[in-house]
């Protein structure tokens, strides 16, 4: 619905993108990178023809390292859709008028609710804004480290890296 600033893995010369990109953005200005990751996405696919156009400039906005996305969509094995706007007894109508027909499943990725109300507060906030985890991972009200948290941090590009 929003669109998603989508590049590859790599930059040039086969440099990791989120470790190119960590030592851009603390050295250049915000506008002058956010030229340059518009100009490095649109450069494999163009982001307006594909459905993606982002309301936003990259850093205040969705940015997806991604090597296949592009190739799904050009293939049309991925199809870019506008809003829902309804069901249909066995389809779906969409913003632009476009529909879906003979539909077997639908499959919401919409995200998720972060809590932790599982877990004891003694051990764990259940609010994710009042988390105290040393290196953004170990809850430090235990005594001994034996749970771990991972990904309940916010970062420009991509997660996995960030995880690992």
């Amino acid at each position: 619905q929003d669109g998603a600033w989508v590049l590859p893995r790599l930059a040039k010369d086969g440099v990791p993108r989120d470790m190119m990109m960590r030592r851009v953005l603390t050295y250049v200005p915000e506008f002058v990178v956010n030229k340059v990751i518009r100009s490095e996405a649109n450069a494999r696919m163009s982001h307006v023809n594909y459905g993606l156009a982002c309301p936003a400039e990259p850093l205040k906005h969705s940015v997806m390292a991604n090597d296949e996305i592009g190739f799904r969509m050009a293939t049309g094995q991925v199809i870019t859709k506008p809003l829902l706007i309804r069901f249909t007894q066995h389809g779906a109508l969409f913003a632009d008028g476009s529909t879906v027909n003979e539909l077997d499943a639908v499959v919401f990725a919409t995200g998720f609710g972060l809590a932790f109300d599982f877990i004891d507060e003694s051990i764990l906030a259940s609010n994710p804004d009042e988390l105290d985890l040393y290196k953004m991972v170990f809850p430090v009200r235990l005594a001994k480290p034996t749970l771990s948290v991972i990904g309940c941090l916010s970062t420009i590009g991509a997660h996995p890296p960030i995880y690992e």
